[in-house]
């Protein structure tokens, strides 16, 4: 009990040492390059009264459009997002694949939809997405899916329950990136968003072993929400903080 006490103050400190240096608004949002053709987006929501918290996303800029992982949170920004991209990579936005049913990463289809690119997202995500009341992707997929888009490919690999039922990742070879989406913790992170059974959480650390695993060569792994600038900073607050609650 002593050991997850610390562990928790540890990864509470982390949270605090992070948030403050955020310094992110919402209605606002930043582009950082990863490599020479992908992007992260972030952009920041208050919820129920909190600080602001990053919610990101990823671009890539291929010869046949750009492609988006997850829509905008903050949907206030989706406008000036889309232009930022077409007037500085010369690539309009055709399509997004959507890695799980929170709203983090389903708040924006709607929008997207208005102009018309295309959302694609998991059969078992869309069923998610009905359940909880949101809106729902596009086109769907079944299994695990490989997208080409011009020179690049995106492979999709559900590798079972995590922190939602329906978690994807999506890895990109080229660059060898692996998308995390809501399956790994930002060190922002001091806790969960909600409770967790024994079993939900044995099943969320096997799927989190799995990934670990299966891409373990992965330069870059960025998780949907939060902090993500140093892969081995990811896995051990992930790995810490499943092991502090199970």
């Amino acid at each position: 009990m002593f050991r997850k006490i610390i562990c928790c103050l540890f990864l509470c400190f982390s949270a605090f040492r992070l948030h403050a240096s955020l310094g992110d608004e919402e209605g606002e949002f930043q582009i950082n390059k990863i490599t020479s053709n992908v992007y992260e987006y972030r952009s920041c929501q208050r919820e129920n009264n909190y600080y602001p918290e990053s919610a990101n996303g990823a671009f890539i800029v291929t010869d046949s459009g750009v492609v988006m992982i997850e829509t905008p949170w903050d949907t206030t920004i989706i406008e000036a997002l889309l232009d930022t991209i077409k007037s500085r990579y010369h690539q309009k936005v055709i399509m997004s694949i959507i890695t799980s049913s929170d709203i983090n990463c389903t708040k924006g289809i709607e929008v997207f939809r208005r102009k018309g690119i295309k959302t694609w997202a998991s059969a078992r995500t869309k069923y998610y997405c009905s359940l909880k009341g949101l809106f729902r992707p596009d086109f769907t997929f079944i299994n695990d899916t490989v997208f080409t888009i011009g020179t690049y490919q995106l492979k999709t690999y559900y590798p079972g329950k995590g922190k939602s039922e329906d978690n994807i990742v999506i890895w990109i070879p080229g660059d060898s990136i692996l998308w995390g989406g809501s399956l790994v913790i930002s060190c922002d992170k001091c806790g969960l968003d909600k409770h967790y059974s024994p079993r939900e959480m044995l099943q969320w650390k096997r799927s989190f072993r799995k990934v670990k695993h299966r891409y373990k060569d992965a330069r870059f792994i960025i998780c949907g929400t939060g902090r993500w600038d140093d892969k081995r900073e990811t896995l051990y607050c992930t790995r810490k903080l499943l092991r502090v609650f199970f």
